[in-house]
């Protein structure tokens, strides 16, 4: 609170509301605990605001537009909300969009600890909330969950039956489900070409590591797909130093009263037949020929 403070007052921001840290600011009991002092904020939050406002498709689309906007600007300031969800945006009568709740707040480039939050499940990827990932780029999933929904509603307004008062659409179970929820289906089926292309980006960063897409909202929307990940390359098979060509084994039983002919010499009788395994038969006509071969008298020539 004392960095985001100290920032908002060499460089004010409207999509904050102004807030100080004071270290001393309540007693209780012979002991000062300190105290987060905010201006207060009268907007409505953004499910609130939806419900209100579903049946008008260009009031939705203009919220998503502005959400777009404060979603980039902090980015370019060098900011990092951490909990981008429906309960931390407020919406004026104005349409001035605000941002509430700094207790994951980061600034690029201070040194910062990651924050001990990792959001609400309703809009975070399933990998930050269970191994808490953090990076510059925390706040990219979660905008985007928040934009595809408000442009989804917009073009289908019956989707806010998905609503459940602690989501925009998607649900946390949406985002951890490995097969096509109806949720998701609706949104494949989205009559505007933007949702269908961002909904395809949401399913596949979420197979995905969280850490695989460096960007921010901005740049995703300019091409509405997903930055190429990093290639691996697998290491290369051995090279076998040696060639050796399969042989069919059979075996042969030898009668002891007939000699072993010298090597070189032309069998006129193979004698009898190879004892052959039965998992050994002849399984083409091709082998059936080299089998029979070995019982046909040779004649020299």
């Amino acid at each position: 609170y004392r960095r985001l403070s100290h920032f908002l007052s060499i460089k004010p921001m409207p999509e904050f509301v102004s807030a100080s840290w004071i270290d001393s600011g309540v007693n209780i009991r012979g002991h000062q605990y300190p105290v987060v002092k905010m201006a207060w904020a009268s907007g409505k939050p953004l499910t609130r605001f939806i419900e209100i406002n579903n049946p008008d498709p260009n009031r939705t689309n203009e919220i998503a537009r502005r959400f777009l906007e404060l979603a980039t600007t902090i980015k370019r300031n060098g900011i990092i909300h951490g909990d981008l969800q429906h309960g931390n945006v407020l919406i004026e009568d104005s349409l001035q969009l605000r941002l509430v709740d700094y207790d994951s707040v980061t600034i690029i480039g201070a040194n910062q600890p990651a924050p001990k939050e990792v959001g609400h499940p309703n809009y975070q990827h399933p990998e930050r909330l269970a191994t808490g990932v953090w990076n510059e780029f925390a706040d990219t999933f979660a905008g985007l969950v928040i934009y595809t929904s408000l442009r989804a509603l917009a073009a289908d307004p019956e989707l806010i039956k998905y609503s459940k008062g602690e989501n925009l659409v998607l649900h946390e179970d949406d985002l951890k489900a490995s097969v096509l929820t109806p949720t998701w289906y609706r949104l494949s089926q989205n009559p505007a070409p933007e949702v269908r292309e961002l909904t395809l980006c949401l399913r596949d960063w979420l197979r995905r590591p969280l850490d695989s897409v460096h960007a921010d909202l901005e740049s995703i929307m300019r091409t509405r797909t997903l930055p190429v990940p990093p290639a691996t390359h697998a290491p290369p098979a051995p090279v076998p130093t040696a060639f050796t060509r399969p042989s069919l084994h059979i075996p042969w039983t030898q009668s002891s009263s007939q000699p072993i002919p010298p090597i070189g010499s032309i069998p006129t009788d193979c004698g009898p037949p190879p004892q052959i395994h039965p998992s050994a038969q002849p399984s083409n006509k091709a082998q059936a020929c080299c089998f029979q071969a070995c019982r046909t008298p040779m004649t020299p020539g």
